[in-house]
């Protein structure tokens, strides 16, 4: 068991050392003021972050992956695409302000919709497993964890 820990350690070691850190900034163009929670993936890959509330973000990538596609973009603004050699080179991006045309939404009220038919079982799970596919970047997961004698320490 330790000699497979200790391979398993160097193999990260050996792993992380290979990556490239980017660290930068997204800002608005027009006035420099920085967007917050801006999404900043690679297209096609399970690869990206989300810029902090300053609009600082932090992403390593492997050097096999330097040509492939970075696609940043923000709700109100025109999405950029650069390579990740290209916002390695220019970490600081700048976004600009652009109409974005949303689905249409349908509001409803309850007597359109028919009755709810369960399926299936029907049993009640004490434990509950959320996963995040590889589109939902930035996404968090929480769990509820319930004690049921004193607290912790």
């Amino acid at each position: 068991m330790f000699r497979f820990s200790l391979l398993a350690f160097f193999w990260l070691l050996v792993v992380s050392a290979g990556a490239q850190p980017i660290t930068g900034r997204v800002t608005d163009a027009r006035t420099g003021q920085p967007l917050p929670f801006v999404n900043i993936g690679v297209v096609g890959k399970a690869l990206g972050t989300v810029s902090n509330e300053q609009g600082q973000y932090g992403l390593a990538f492997q050097e096999n992956l330097a040509n492939d596609t970075v696609r940043v973009s923000y709700l109100g603004y025109q999405p950029r695409l650069l390579t990740l050699r290209q916002l390695q080179a220019q970490p600081a991006v700048a976004l600009t302000a652009g109409a974005v045309a949303l689905g249409e939404v349908r509001v409803a009220g309850k007597s359109q919709f028919r009755r709810v038919h369960t399926l299936g079982n029907t049993g009640n799970s004490e434990t509950s497993t959320n996963t995040l596919s590889n589109k939902d970047l930035g996404g968090q997961v929480g769990t509820v964890i319930k004690l049921s004698r004193r607290p912790t320490r």
